[in-house]
């Protein structure tokens, strides 16, 4: 199925990597990708859709009781069918995703990205066709553009789950809700009350309760600038398109491979590289549970590697050798434990004397998961964390 759009999905791959070159200059392009994003949206919604009348229609005949009956082999060939159709589903909601994901590049090309986490950090919307004030909205975005600003639709993104349109000016972040009626109701109240969270804590560093969580959070900023192996990635892509298979150490104890070709040796070479048992990630298995993070859309340059990665046709998988995280933790008189938790990964102990026991740090899987997604430096990512313990900070997110 992914076939059938790789033309509308490279094209547009294709507009997102010259809006980059520009993206002020070039804002009628912004709304362009928007346009060609609702209709392709909107498209796939009426095909899940129809998939779903198709399913309820099969199971009625199922249950319908028929003049003759039918046999085992109709009976079989009708829940083939609405297996067919649920697969369909499935393949239609991963496609979905991927239109999103460029929508989710506009998003991070002109919004700073640790201010996108938390606002990833909700459940999805519904079905952008089924929105009463989807004119409106449209409209609504239009007329953003004519005024000289840029404008995103949030629910043409994975990423921005907060009000209807948001507008980047100056620096900061402004999120309208489009509504048509006259007279709020309890729903809007409530998403007005969950805006006015997410939005201080965009513009004053802090809020009561957050992603799901109750309490009061408050922001940090990072130690020093963000360091990231994505040119290194990219040029042992374009080795692999070519040659099958092509690997590296980006730096001590970080890894990464990428596959054309499936090569059971190479996953052996690089675990033997490790002193202990590597952390591993084949990232094409986390390619839809990644909102939040640096889009796949703007970390992989080349729109027919970008395509083969969804197409499981391109690997890319990230090794971390425990040890290295270990070593440098010991350096600061750090303990570190790797935990099957949830909600979190690591938990970082103050080892030096006249320490509590209960003193430490928790790291959860979202930020972790930075390493493997986003193709963070492990140097750079385990000095931020020495920093927060310096700090006291208890807890990370991933919404600096």
């Amino acid at each position: 199925m992914l076939a059938y759009y790789k033309r509308s999905l490279v094209s547009l791959f294709g507009l997102v990597k010259a809006l980059r070159a520009d993206p002020y200059g070039q804002s009628e392009t912004c709304l362009a990708i928007q346009e060609r994003l609702l209709r392709n949206i909107t498209y796939i919604e009426q095909k899940i859709r129809e998939c779903h009348a198709s399913i309820r229609n099969l199971n009625k005949r199922l249950r319908t009781q028929q003049p003759t009956g039918i046999t085992k082999a109709e009976a079989q060939a009708i829940k083939n069918e609405v297996s067919d159709s649920r697969h369909k589903i499935d393949e239609y909601r991963q496609l979905l995703t991927i239109f999103r994901e460029i929508g989710d590049a506009l998003a991070f090309t002109y919004i700073d990205k640790y201010d996108i986490k938390p606002l990833a950090m909700k459940e999805g919307p519904g079905f952008l066709s089924q929105k009463a004030g989807l004119r409106l909205e449209l409209k609504a975005l239009r007329t953003v553009f004519s005024l000289g600003r840029i404008g995103i639709m949030n629910d043409l993104t994975n990423c921005l789950r907060y009000g209807d349109i948001s507008v980047p000016k100056d620096g900061k972040l402004y999120i309208f809700e489009v509504k048509s009626g006259n007279y709020p109701n309890s729903r809007t109240q409530r998403q007005f009350t969950e805006a006015r969270k997410v939005s201080n804590y965009l513009t004053k560093g802090e809020t009561d309760g957050l992603y799901g969580i109750n309490g009061q959070f408050q922001r940090i900023s990072l130690h020093s600038p963000e360091v990231h192996h994505r040119d290194q990635l990219n040029a042992l892509i374009s080795s692999a398109m070519k040659n099958e298979t092509s690997y590296a150490e980006v730096e001590d104890g970080l890894y990464y491979l990428v596959l054309s070709k499936f090569d059971a040796g190479v996953f052996d070479l690089l675990s033997n590289k490790c002193k202990s048992k590597p952390i591993f990630s084949m990232v094409n298995e986390i390619k839809y549970d990644s909102a939040g993070y640096y889009p796949f859309s703007l970390s992989i340059y080349d729109s027919e590697a970008w395509y083969a990665f969804h197409c499981d046709k391109l690997a890319v998988c990230v090794l971390i050798d425990s040890t290295v995280i270990e070593n440098e933790f010991k350096v600061h008189g750090l303990g570190m434990e790797l935990r099957l938790d949830k909600d979190w990964v690591m938990a970082i102990t103050n080892l030096r004397p006249g320490r509590g026991e209960t003193e430490h740090l928790q790291v959860s899987r979202h930020f972790f998961g930075r390493l493997f997604v986003e193709f963070l430096s492990l140097g750079w990512f385990l000095q931020e964390l020495v920093h927060k313990v310096k700090l006291g900070q208890t807890l990370v997110h991933g919404g600096e």
